[in-house]
C-alpha cells in the first residue's frame, strides 16, 4: 500500500492557498491537510469545492465535544466528501465512537467513510527541542520519545480496542 504524502495547508488566505495549490500536482494525486486556521477563514464551502476537484482532504479539526455535538459535527464534515478528520482522544471513548457513527450516517451514497484519527496528545515537547538546530541530546530524545507512553497513558482505560492502544504506545521514532 502506498502512502500518501500529505500537504499543509496551514494558511489563512486566498492568496497563499492559491499559490501552494498551483505547486502541487494533479488533485486526483493529491492528499492536503486543512486545518483550522484556513477552514475557520474559508469554510465547508471551500473544503467541500477542493473535494468536488478531486483533492483527497484530511479535515484536521480535533473535535472535541459532547457526544451529541461531536455526532452532528462529523456528519456534517461527512457530507463534504473528505477522506479522514480528527478528533481529540481526551474526549473518550463514547465520543470517538459516536464521531465514527456521525461519519457513517453523512457519508454521500457515492462515497467512503472517512478514516476517523484519534489524536492523544497535542505537542507537550518545548520549541527550544523541537526548533534545536543539529543533534538532540539523549535526555532531549527521551522526551520525544515520551508521547508514546503519554498517548497509552491516556487510552489505557478507555472502551476501545486493544490494538489502538498499543498503537499508540508501539510507535517510535527511529
Amino acid at each position: 500500500m502506498e502512502k500518501p504524502v500529505i500537504v499543509a495547508l496551514d494558511v489563512d488566505n486566498d492568496q497563499q492557498l492559491d499559490r501552494i495549490l498551483s505547486q502541487l500536482g494533479e488533485p486526483e494525486e493529491t492528499t492536503i491537510k486543512i486545518g483550522m486556521e484556513l477552514f475557520y477563514h474559508s469554510g465547508a464551502q471551500l473544503v467541500k469545492k477542493l473535494a468536488d476537484q478531486g483533492y483527497d482532504i484530511f479535515l484536521d479539526l480535533k473535535m472535541h465535544d459532547i457526544p451529541n455535538t461531536v455526532y452532528n459535527g462529523a456528519k456534517q464534515v461527512a457530507r463534504l466528501g473528505i477522506k479522514y478528520t480528527t478528533v481529540h482522544a481526551l474526549g473518550g471513548s463514547e465520543m470517538i465512537h459516536v464521531a465514527k457513527q456521525g461519519l457513517i450516517a453523512g457519508t454521500p451514497n457515492d462515497k467512503s467513510i472517512p478514516k476517523l484519527l484519534a489524536v492523544t496528545e497535542l505537542t507537550s515537547i518545548s520549541d527550544d527541542i523541537l526548533n534545536k538546530p543539529g543533534k538532540l541530546t539523549s535526555e532531549e530524545f527521551d522526551i520525544m520519545k515520551s508521547h508514546s507512553q503519554k498517548g497509552y497513558d491516556i487510552l489505557k482505560n478507555q472502551n476501545i480496542d486493544e490494538r489502538v492502544k498499543l498503537a499508540a504506545l508501539q510507535h517510535h521514532e527511529r
